[in-house]
């Protein structure tokens, strides 16, 4: 394909991260459509026959006018996402089975979003302790873990 061709390409797509995948399951895609989605930026899906988790992201980036894709293979349980202006071998962020999780899945997908938008990435360290830091002193939490603790004992 010539230079023109690619930016045809570009052009004839509707602005939108995308997502370029090989064989994958719906348990590896939603949760990254509800992080785009929860950034209010859009995202198409296109399925290829075969491709490395890497290649099908730069791919992808190359596909997007927004500059961003991510490329899930579903037969490695792999996804990454990846910036057209990036050299084709290092993404920006790898998935792979053993870290797999929704809330991984889910960042791949804001960190897609906000790529686009320019704003900070979210890493997993932040969400954790957002999600499990008490709103309260250790003190004040280990008296009324001790108060419910005694109460369920008298029962």
């Amino acid at each position: 394909m010539s230079g023109m061709d690619d930016i045809s390409l570009v052009a004839a797509r509707r602005p939108a991260v995308q997502i370029v995948t090989c064989r994958a399951d719906a348990l590896q895609m939603q949760p990254i459509l509800w992080g785009i989605e929860e950034e209010e930026i859009p995202a198409e899906l296109t399925e290829m026959p075969a491709g490395t988790a890497v290649a099908l992201a730069h791919q992808a980036a190359h596909m997007s006018s927004l500059n961003v894709g991510i490329g899930i293979n579903g037969i490695d349980d792999v996804v990454v996402l990846h910036h057209r202006d990036l050299p084709a071998e290092k993404p920006l962020f790898v998935v792979e089975r053993q870290s797999m999780r929704v809330r991984e899945l889910r960042n791949i997908g804001k960190n897609a979003a906000r790529l686009v938008k320019g704003d900070p990435m979210v890493f997993d360290e932040e969400n954790m302790e957002e999600e499990t830091s008490p709103k309260m002193s250790p003190d004040e939490l280990e008296s009324i873990v001790s108060a419910i603790v005694r109460r369920l004992a008298n029962k």
